[in-house]
C-alpha cells in the first residue's frame, strides 16, 4: 500500500485520520489481525469464509461487524438505540452492520465499548503459500495462539 508522505504527517499531527481499511491491510502486513473482543477477552468469530469475489477489505469489515450486530440484536437495542448511544445515525450504523460503509476507527472503537466489547490486534499465522495483507486469495489467516494476542490495556488494544 503506497501512502503519501504527507498524509502521514497529517496523521501524525491529527489533520486526519486513517481509514479503516488502510488499519486493515497495515495490521496484516504486521501479522497481526483486528478482532472484537468479549467480555472475558476472547476473540468473537465472524463470517470464516470470504463470498465469491469479495475483496479482502470487505470480508474483514463483514468478519468485524457481525460479532456487533449479533450483540446489539441479543441486548434488545435497535439500530436507532445503538446510533444514539454512539453519536451516530441509524442509517450509520445500519451500513456498518452490513459492512456497506466502514466506521471511522474511533467510531468502531466507540461502536463496540457501547455493546460491552473491545477492539483488539491478534497474531496470527500464515496458511502455507499465503500472505497476510489485502490480496490473499484463499480465507486469510489463521489465528496464533493466544499467547501472542492483544488484549485493551496492552500495547495494540483499544
Amino acid at each position: 500500500m503506497l501512502v503519501r508522505g504527507r498524509a502521514i504527517s497529517e496523521w501524525e499531527c491529527g489533520t486526519i485520520q486513517p481509514k479503516l481499511g488502510n488499519l486493515i491491510e497495515w495490521s496484516g502486513r504486521l501479522h497481526y489481525r483486528f478482532v472484537v473482543l468479549g467480555q472475558d477477552g476472547e476473540p468473537l468469530r465472524g463470517p470464516s469464509i470470504r463470498r465469491p469475489g469479495e475483496a479482502w477489505e470487505h470480508f474483514e469489515r463483514r468478519r468485524l461487524a457481525s460479532p456487533l450486530r449479533n450483540r446489539r440484536m441479543a441486548l434488545g437495542l435497535s439500530q436507532t438505540d445503538l446510533g444514539r448511544l454512539v453519536g451516530v445515525s441509524k442509517d450509520s450504523v445500519q451500513r456498518w452492520e452490513l459492512a456497506c460503509v466502514p466506521p471511522r476507527p474511533i467510531a468502531h472503537v466507540v461502536w463496540a465499548q457501547k455493546l460491552g466489547y473491545a477492539l483488539g490486534l491478534w497474531r496470527v499465522r500464515s496458511q502455507r503459500g499465503t500472505r497476510i495483507c489485502g490480496s490473499c486469495r484463499d480465507g486469510g489467516p489463521q489465528m496464533a495462539d493466544s499467547e501472542t494476542r492483544r488484549r485493551p490495556g496492552r500495547p495494540g488494544g483499544f
